[in-house]
This record gives structure tokens, C-alpha cells and sequence, in this order.
């Protein structure tokens, strides 16, 4: 089932999407472990299935992980999730991350059963946001993407995303006064540190932006300057 009657996977499942939500290579990795542990506490806990599909599809992108190693343990857990429960939108959404680097088409296809299963799982519409700019339709990825910062207003990767079309739009303003929102909800997300470097870097504030892309460092010392999921 999708959910759990195991108190001790739900927190080890929560503790999971903390640590991912801060999009780390070293939070990534915490995740995984959390994830695990609510697995061994419930096999069937598909939720917990998808976490470490999640992890993987994100780890070669702040971290070193080998994308194939990553992709093969992504879609391992997604099989598991869908056979646990075949309804389930957050497992289609991974799955959708996942055959975005392979297949287009079926990845498109796994963004709309997941949200036409779960309208309400914010990350689903942000990856999908990110699929759709990358195919060229700028209008309909906006449209994605504040219906994901509408769904979850906390998320930094979301709040992130939309300030980077601030930066990249040349409304350095509005990216600003993103990242005082990313920050306010989580410290330890490294991305919002390197937007306020290349504003401060692009105003001729260098020791600033050096002090900026230090600060993304000390959170994450593997740190790629990339917009990312």
C-alpha cells in the first residue's frame, strides 16, 4: 500500500523527505538511508519505494554517483512502488524523471498519469515544469511551475526554479526576494546561495558573491551551478 501502519517507517519516511528536500549530495545520501529504514520496517510501503527512486534520479545531479548505477536502483524502486500499488502518482512522477534522459514520449506520458492520479503532489508538476522548457514549450512549463509552488510553498527547489526565471528574465529584484523565501524555510539549501553569487558577481559585488559561493560550499563542498530538480 502506499501508506504505512508502522509509526516508526512513517518517521523514518519523513525524516527520508527532509533530507532530500534539501538537495545535497550528502542529504541525498541521508535520504537513501532513511527510505531504506522505512522498507525494512514495511516492505510494502511503496511511499518509501518511491523515496529511493527520487534519491537516485537526483543523486548524479548534485552528487558523484554514476548515472547509470543511479538510474538502474531508480527504476528497481519504482517497480516495486508500482507493484505495491499501481495507482500511485508520486511513483509515476519518478518514473517520469527517469525516462526523461531515455524517452521523451513514455516520460511525458508518466508526468500526466501522475498528476491525473495525484493533483496535488507539487513535484510532479516541477518536473514536469523543467521536462517542457527543455522541449521548448515556455508557456506551458511556467504554467507547471507555479502550480508547484502553489502546491508546496515550502519546497526551496521549487521557490528556487521560479527565482532563477527571475534571474534569467534580468528581474534581479524578484530573484532576491525569492531567496530571502528560500532561506526563511531552509538555511541548508546550497542552490539559493549561488543565484545571490552570480546577481552579486553580475553587479560588480565580487567579496560578496565570493562570500555567497563559500556559503553554497560549506552547505554542499560538491556543489554544481545548475538549475536542477
Amino acid at each position: 500500500m502506499a501508506q504505512t501502519n508502522s509509526v516508526d517507517a512513517m518517521v523514518a519516511f519523513g525524516k527520508g523527505q527532509e533530507e532530500l528536500s534539501h538537495r545535497t549530495a550528502a542529504s541525498l545520501n541521508k535520504a537513501l538511508v532513511y527510505f531504506q529504514q522505512a522498507i525494512k520496517l514495511d516492505p510494502n510501503y511503496a511511499r518509501a519505494h518511491v523515496g529511493i527512486a527520487d534519491a537516485n534520479n537526483l543523486l548524479p545531479l548534485y552528487g558523484n554517483v554514476s548515472m547509470e548505477v543511479a538510474k538502474a536502483n531508480a527504476r528497481e524502486a519504482i517497480d516495486n512502488a508500482l507493484a505495491i500499488d499501481s495507482q500511485l502518482g508520486e511513483a509515476y512522477a519518478a518514473q517520469g524523471l527517469l525516462l526523461g534522459y531515455s524517452d521523451r514520449e513514455k516520460a511525458e506520458q508518466s508526468y500526466k498519469q501522475a498528476i491525473a492520479l495525484n493533483p496535488s503532489y507539487g513535484m510532479a508538476y516541477m518536473w514536469y515544469s523543467t521536462f517542457l522548457k527543455k522541449s521548448g514549450k515556455e508557456v506551458e512549463a511556467q504554467k507547471m511551475l507555479e502550480k508547484a509552488f502553489e502546491l508546496d510553498p515550502k519546497s526551496p527547489v521549487a521557490a528556487f526554479n521560479i527565482a532563477w526565471q527571475h534571474y534569467e528574465a534580468g528581474d534581479e529584484d524578484k530573484a532576491m526576494e525569492m531567496f530571502s523565501y528560500m532561506i526563511a524555510n531552509d538555511p541548508y539549501y546550497p542552490g539559493a546561495y549561488v543565484m545571490v553569487g552570480l546577481i552579486l558577481t553580475k553587479r560588480g559585488r565580487l567579496d560578496q558573491a565570493i562570500a555567497m559561493f563559500n556559503r553554497a560550499l560549506a552547505v554542499d563542498q560538491t556543489n554544481k551551478e545548475a538549475v536542477k530538480g
